[in-house]
């Protein structure tokens, strides 16, 4: 097989598993007498390091991480987060009615090692409580789609060195 076909097969076989890494999960906070409210996160699928975690509260959008801890990571086992070194805290990069920007924060409390889910808090500038204390649970994950453009760019390189051996 020339040199240039191998280059053309490895090519088109290193892009199919690349968005296969990343999986998109949602964090059910059961709040008593109202609705659920859903936040998403990103991380591996098999479990690793959290990324872009947000949550919509009672119109407070809680999407930048404030606490001193460094990355802290899902557990698909324990169902929860994992390898913190601060309880992860967020804040609300935009203003609203309810809180001003940075004016609110979300603390959660993982309890990797409790059957049941973490806790959290959520409070305004004021210390006034927006949600208090109920249980949070982890579902997911669920994938991030491979994009189809990726799998007719790689059925074409693929026709590509197809071409090349019968030539060569």
């Amino acid at each position: 097989m020339p040199r240039m076909t191998h280059v053309i097969l490895a090519s088109a076989l290193s892009i199919l598993p690349l968005s296969a890494k990343a999986a998109t999960f949602q964090i059910d906070f059961s709040l008593a007498g109202s609705n659920n409210i859903i936040g998403t996160f990103t991380a591996p699928a098999g479990g690793g390091t959290v990324s872009n975690l947000m949550v919509q509260m009672f119109n407070v959008l809680f999407d930048t991480r404030i606490d001193a801890g460094g990355p802290f990571d899902y557990d698909p086992a324990a169902g929860d987060f994992v390898n913190y070194s601060a309880f992860p805290t967020y804040t609300n990069a935009t203003g609203n009615a309810t809180c001003a920007a940075t004016q609110c924060t979300l603390q959660i409390y993982p309890l990797p090692n409790d059957p049941t889910p973490g806790d959290y808090l959520a409070v305004d500038g004021n210390l006034n409580n927006i949600d208090d204390g109920t249980k949070y649970a982890i579902s997911g994950p669920s994938p991030v789609p491979l994009p189809g453009a990726a799998g007719l760019m790689a059925l074409a390189l693929g026709g590509l060195a197809g071409l090349r051996l019968r030539r060569g």
